[in-house]
């Protein structure tokens, strides 16, 4: 047991807390997301719609972030920057930015998209990381229910 207690010192003293405690079964990493639901789409206009990320690392009652990245996967497409809704063959194009100006598509840093980064050693509280969707006007497809699914990576 003494030898136990003794390695575990060894490790706290030779790691950082953070990678020691966050995202294991001590302190495990909690992550969600909000959907981003675009509603009804009229060729005529974008559509627009915000979704959320947050990331926590509770510990004893506080929140202990460490370092990380967040990724998001390009769906349906090939790569981040042409994403698309889809039914059956049908495609409705749409991206996730990271600025409300939709300038800089969120993804996992290839093709021009970038991974939203959370840089701080120890950090107390949650992060969350805002999302702003846009599908582009000028779009004439079938009516009906369009989806994609973004499986999104935190790398810490």
């Amino acid at each position: 047991m003494r030898i136990s207690a003794i390695l575990l010192i060894r490790l706290c003293l030779t790691q950082p807390a953070a990678a020691l405690l966050c995202g294991t079964f001590l302190s495990p990493m909690s992550v969600s997301a909000t959907n981003l639901s675009f509603g009804n789409y009229l060729a005529g206009s974008a559509s627009t719609a915000n979704t959320t990320v947050t990331i926590k690392c509770p510990l004893l009652g506080q929140n202990l972030l460490p370092d990380f990245r967040v990724q998001l996967s390009a769906g349906n497409a090939a790569a981040p920057d042409t994403r698309y809704l889809k039914l059956s063959s049908g495609k409705l194009y749409y991206n996730i930015f990271t600025d409300s100006g939709f300038g800089t598509v969120w993804g996992d840093g290839s093709a021009a998209s970038v991974e939203r980064t959370f840089d701080a050693l120890l950090s107390l509280g949650s992060i969350s990381f805002s999302g702003f969707g846009r599908v582009p006007s000028g779009q004439f497809i079938a009516a009906g229910t369009y989806t994609d699914r973004i499986p999104f990576t935190v790398i810490f």
